[in-house]
């Protein structure tokens, strides 16, 4: 995908909508989720993202949107899981969490 189909891409607004639910189910998620194998910072870092997001979803929804977009894996036709899968993919870069091993 070129810049500009990304653009486009993050102007659709039924691809905003599938992104802004799929931002609101993730939030769901995480806030509880197990520390698992993650570390404990990380974990806290999702977990109080996730309230924020909880909180006010759309003021989350740009730079979601543009993430999602300019990953360049998705298109207006992917599905709803596709969406779901990409902005959990995320998630932990739009918390704030720098692997250690970066």
């Amino acid at each position: 995908m070129t810049f500009s189909d990304n653009a486009a891409l993050a102007a659709d607004s039924a691809f905003r909508i599938k992104v802004l639910n799929s931002i609101y189910r993730a939030a769901l998620n995480v806030v509880g989720e197990a520390q698992a194998a993650m570390s404990a910072d990380e974990h806290t870092k999702r977990q109080e993202f996730g309230v924020l997001v909880l909180n006010d979803v759309t003021a989350y929804e740009r730079q979601f949107v543009e993430a999602c977009a300019y990953l360049g894996t998705l298109t207006t036709a992917s599905t709803d899981a596709d969406v779901e899968f990409t902005v959990g993919s995320v998630w932990s870069d739009m918390a704030g969490f720098i692997s250690p091993s970066v």
